[in-house]
């Protein structure tokens, strides 16, 4: 459980690693009730330096905007995630410092990440992946772009049968469109959104 955590924009990413990797049973920015009033920072920014605290780390621009998005797609979907605590079969990742992305390994498969620049206000990369079978996916969250990979040292190629948008309703998926064409990737932006991607191997 996690009561107090940064109140910027960073929490609206960081919550999917919480609660999808580290199986977090709350996550709340210090001071969630004053998200809408965008504080001064308690210092000055030379105090701040000399603290070594970074001064983004009181900036809730954006935070009462896209926080509560990422609470609604976790929480219409609570009953998926619980069943697949401790399975190895789920986990999140957020963007941390300059990393370019990471890799997420599955059996089976493994998952590049590749984290999209953001603008100010709006989310840093930040997401989860749940294996629900042996070819399919949920991936979700903000702000990156995702490749699904032969295991190393596997020569095979993989395919994409389908990537479908949607969004999960009191824990029911409900499907949405169809990506088809120059649109068949897996790229999600600064809102928060679940794709259901079924991967093949040839």
């Amino acid at each position: 459980f996690i009561p107090e955590t940064r109140s910027n924009v960073s929490s609206a990413a960081s919550v999917f690693l919480a609660v999808c990797k580290y199986d977090a049973i709350g996550f709340n920015p210090f001071g969630i009730e004053d998200l809408h009033d965008h504080p001064a920072p308690p210092f000055a920014l030379a105090e701040l330096a000399a603290l070594n605290i970074d001064a983004s780390a009181f900036d809730s621009s954006g935070t009462a905007t896209f926080l509560p998005m990422s609470y609604g797609l976790i929480s219409h979907m609570m009953g998926t995630i619980s069943a697949y605590r401790g399975t190895g079969r789920m986990t999140g990742f957020s963007k941390y410092g300059d990393a370019g992305g990471c890799i997420v390994p599955f059996d089976g498969y493994d998952v590049r990440i590749s984290y999209g620049r953001s603008a100010p206000g709006t989310p840093p990369a930040g997401g989860f992946i749940i294996m629900v079978s042996d070819s399919t996916f949920l991936v979700g969250g903000v702000n990156f772009t995702a490749r699904f990979l032969p295991k190393t040292g596997d020569q095979a190629n993989v395919g994409y049968i389908e990537i479908r948008e949607g969004s999960y309703v009191d824990d029911v998926w409900v499907p949405g469109r169809i990506l088809n064409g120059d649109e068949q990737r897996i790229s999600l932006h600064s809102e928060p959104q679940v794709l259901r991607v079924e991967v093949f191997t040839y």
